[in-house]
């Protein structure tokens, strides 16, 4: 797994990909090592903020290592 920060919807535990890497085009999905990784927690938190004010849910911001 790649270095860096991810999402986790904490509703169900699901990890945040970009839709347009699966054929299903999902944006939401199990795997942690298929998740969308952002290289600096700055731009993740922002983007977890971003998803709360669009979508009125809480994210949560993991370190991958």
């Amino acid at each position: 797994m790649k270095r860096g920060w991810i999402l986790r919807r904490e509703a169900d535990g699901l990890f945040f990909t970009d839709a347009c890497r699966n054929d299903e085009r999902n944006e939401w999905i199990e795997s942690k090592g298929e998740a969308r990784v952002w290289a600096d927690h700055a731009s993740c938190c922002a983007a977890a903020q971003t998803w709360l004010a669009v979508k009125g849910e809480s994210l949560e911001v993991v370190n991958v290592g």
